[in-house]
């Protein structure tokens, strides 16, 4: 949900990065922004949130995020595992421009096999 924080922020990296209207549609909905400024956007947003430092995917601060964000214990736990999963994928990643695209990929591969509900991609 977008919290006033959450939209001060994507604010905040829309001025930026100015990524395309249609870009900021597609990525509510897990689609990968094709243009650097759309993946420097991306990258932007999950440095402000705290879970990219210095380039690099934070593991536990993502964690903490997402039990901040979730009372259900057994929907945390599948997230916990899914941040385990994709921590691993993007490890290798140093660019905050790179990190945003290869975590959405991750999210969408690997969110079915924990049980995880992505957004609807919505219908061209």
């Amino acid at each position: 949900e977008m919290t006033p924080e959450f939209m001060e922020i994507v604010n905040k990296c829309k001025t930026e990065h100015e990524p395309t209207e249609d870009e900021l549609k597609g990525m509510m909905a897990l689609k990968v922004p094709e243009s650097a400024n759309g993946k420097c956007f991306m990258g932007c947003v999950l440095q402000e949130i705290g879970v990219v430092k210095d380039g690099k995917f934070d593991k536990e601060e993502a964690k903490k995020h997402a039990a901040s964000k979730m009372t259900d214990k057994d929907e945390l736990e599948k997230h916990m595992q899914l941040i385990e999963k994709c921590s691993q994928e993007v490890g290798g990643e140093t660019d905050s421009c790179g990190i945003g695209p290869k975590l959405m990929e991750c999210i969408k591969q690997f969110a079915p096999e924990f049980d995880i509900a992505l957004p609807q991609q919505p219908s061209e």
